[in-house]
């Protein structure tokens, strides 16, 4: 079944008022992988390419069901968990060291005002440019990101380093604040070798 322009708006409106967005673009392909998820348990996998000239952008669906994609509900918040083999992604092996992917992880929260949040530096309205994407570098050893939070306070996260040696981290914290434009927030930080940090970023 195709997933056009209209189809996927009215699916996400229809089943969602929450929810997370995963994109990956893999090294040499145009098409990026999209997946969405809600608190509701509601998930929808896309393969679409980027184009500034035509839109909606050419979608079709993605079969994610050999992806184990988990929802939990608390309290306060909600957390997914996914495990997307490489192989749903049309990929035969596993990255090499060193390889490096598009990526960007996206939050829509519409149930208490509206607050859209990315992983990487935006600059247009649309989490799905792929030049916006960050850099997600595959790596036998170095920095493990765990526990990150993102709020409009500030971000939050533990970042393990599996390397015998320092490593130097560079967070960006960027808000779209009408008017006023692109607000960003800068720190460095420095993850002892075979250690841990507690980070903290705020405006």
């Amino acid at each position: 079944q195709s997933v056009g322009g209209e189809q996927f708006m009215e699916s996400v409106k229809k089943n969602v008022a929450d929810n997370l967005e995963l994109l990956f673009l893999p090294p040499g392909e145009k098409e990026q992988y999209h997946l969405l998820a809600a608190p509701s348990g509601w998930k929808l996998g896309i393969i679409e390419q980027w184009t500034d000239k035509v839109w909606p952008m050419p979608r079709r669906n993605w079969d994610i069901s050999k992806c184990d994609i988990n929802v939990e509900v608390k309290e306060n918040d909600w957390i997914v968990t996914a495990r997307i083999p490489f192989s749903a992604m049309g990929r035969k092996a596993a990255p090499q060291d060193g390889e490096t992917w598009r990526i960007s992880f996206c939050r829509n929260v519409q149930t208490r005002g509206q607050e859209l949040s990315a992983w990487a530096k935006l600059n247009s309205p649309h989490f799905q440019k792929t030049d916006c994407f960050g850099k997600g570098i595959f790596r036998r050893s170095g920095l493990i990101v765990n526990s990150p939070k993102l709020t409009v306070e500030g971000i939050s996260a533990t970042v393990r380093n599996l390397s015998n040696k320092a490593e130097n981290v560079t967070v960006n914290r960027v808000i779209q604040d009408g008017a006023a434009g692109f607000v960003s927030s800068t720190q460095a930080f420095t993850i002892p070798a075979k250690g841990k940090k507690d980070i903290r970023v705020e405006s």
